[in-house]
């Protein structure tokens, strides 16, 4: 009996690693680096941004994404620099990022006090968010549990 419990248990476990790992390889950079051209058409294209938010890479993103062009852009795409007027971000594509490399320009504008507003609150609701994921965590976890304790307890009858 004690070894149908660890077998199972075993099997369990490795369904569980190799769903995660598969999960993983799907979604990161085992990717093929630097596949995609550099969009066009951004030079026309403008970006709410503060000039202090542009060295942030995630603010960056947030508000590139807003661009129909660069909407699947992400952290590790590319190095941001202000131009000396503060009116354009020119953007250079990084190393191991999506895009081939290369360099694009982006007009940037101040944020109006709506998109202040919205800002502010989106650093409010982070912790709801984080709070979601971990019950998500914590529910999967349980059902794993439960499907095993009931398997465990079917096979002992």
């Amino acid at each position: 009996m004690q070894n149908t419990k660890k077998s199972l248990v075993t099997k369990l476990t490795t369904l569980f690693v190799v769903a995660f790992v598969s999960l993983f390889a799907a979604t990161s950079a085992f990717a093929a680096f630097g596949s995609k051209d550099l969009p066009t058409g951004t030079d026309t294209k403008e970006v709410a941004i503060s000039p202090d938010d542009v060295t942030n890479q995630s603010e960056l993103v947030k508000a590139l994404k807003k661009i129909e062009a660069l909407k699947d852009v992400k952290e590790n795409d590319f190095d941001a620099s202000l131009s000396s007027d503060k009116k354009e971000i020119n953007l250079e594509s990084k190393d191991g990022g999506q895009f081939k490399s290369g360099k694009i320009k982006v007009k940037r504008r101040d944020l109006t006090d709506t998109e202040k507003a919205e800002k502010e609150a989106e650093k409010g609701s982070s912790w709801t968010s984080t709070l979601a994921i971990v019950l998500y965590v914590v529910a999967g976890v349980l059902v794993v549990a439960g499907v095993a304790f009931f398997v465990i307890k079917k096979r002992r009858q």
